[in-house]
C-alpha cells in the first residue's frame, strides 16, 4: 500500500482514493516498472557477478600470499640449520687441521731423527759391506787351499771386523 498518492489519487486520511482511470495507469507503470527490473536485475546480476569474481581473486591472492609467507618462514629456518651445520663443520675441519699439522711436525721430526740413526749406521754397515766383499774375492782366489787356512783366514776375518766394528763405535761415540 502507498502512503503517498499518485497523480489522480486523493489522500482522506489513511486511505487513499483511486480514481478509475488511476487503475490502468497502474497497470501501465507496473508492466514498465517489470520490464526495468528485469533490465536492472540483469545489470546488477552483471555487476555481481564481477564483485564475486574480484572477492575470489583477491581470496586467491590472499591465500597465495599466505603460502609465499609459510614458504619464506621455512625456508629462513632451513637456511638457518644449514648454517648452523656448516659453522660446526667447519670448527672441525678447523680442529683437524690443526692436528695434522701436529701430526705432520711429528712425522717430520721422526722423519730426521731416523735419517740421523741410519747415517750413524753407516759407519757399522761399511765395514761389513766391505769385509763381505773381501771374503768373497779372497774365496774365489783360494778354493783350492785347504780348511785349516780357510778357518785361519776367516778367523782374521772377524778379528778385522771386530777392529773396524770397534773404531765405528768409538767414532761414533766422539761425535754425539
Amino acid at each position: 500500500m502507498n502512503l503517498f498518492p499518485l497523480k489522480g489519487e486523493r489522500a482522506i486520511g489513511k486511505e487513499i482514493l483511486t480514481f478509475p482511470k488511476t487503475e490502468a495507469i497502474k497497470k501501465q507503470r507496473q508492466v514498465h516498472f517489470d520490464r526495468v527490473s528485469a533490465r536492472d536485475l540483469t545489470v546488477q546480476g552483471g555487476l555481481m557477478l564481477i564483485e564475486i569474481s574480484v572477492a575470489c581473486i583477491a581470496a586467491a591472492f590472499i591465500v597465495l600470499v599466505v603460502f609465499a609467507v609459510i614458504a619464506i618462514v621455512k625456508s629462513i629456518k632451513t637456511l638457518n640449520n644449514t648454517n648452523v651445520l656448516l659453522q660446526s663443520t667447519q670448527k672441525n675441519l678447523d680442529e683437524t687441521n690443526t692436528k695434522v699439522q701436529i701430526l705432520l711436525k711429528h712425522a717430520d721430526a721422526l722423519a730426521v731423527n731416523l735419517k740421523y740413526k741410519l747415517h750413524a749406521l753407516d759407519h757399522f754397515i761399511k765395514p761389513l759391506t766391505e769385509t763381505e766383499h773381501e771374503i768373497e774375492r779372497k774365496s774365489k782366489h783360494l778354493q783350492h787351499k785347504d780348511l785349516i787356512t780357510d778357518i785361519l783366514e776367516s778367523t782374521a776375518a772377524a778379528i778385522v771386523l771386530y777392529s773396524k766394528i770397534k773404531e765405528g763405535i768409538s767414532d761414533y761415540a766422539k761425535n754425539r
